[in-house]
């Protein structure tokens, strides 16, 4: 999130504009996520655990749970 202001509108007593920007992250059918809570971000009281970007990219951190033919597709290319 990030907070933007402008001075000169408003007859002189600004705008805050709030911009969000989100991702989503698409779970495929068929697969699991294993990977060890050791190697995973946060834990702590004040931060959850959770997989960074490159936790959730690594192969080694994903099970396939079908078999081939079960899955109608393995790789998902995106634009994030």
């Amino acid at each position: 999130m990030e907070l933007e202001r402008t001075a000169n509108t408003g007859n002189g007593a600004g705008h805050r504009v709030l911009w969000t920007r989100r991702n989503a992250l698409i779970h495929p059918q068929g697969f699991s996520f294993i990977a060890e809570d050791s190697t995973l971000t946060g834990g702590t009281k004040n931060e959850a655990l959770s997989a960074s970007w490159t936790d959730l990219q690594k192969a080694d951190n994903w099970r396939m749970d079908g078999t081939v033919e079960e899955l109608p597709f393995r790789f998902l290319i995106t634009n994030l």
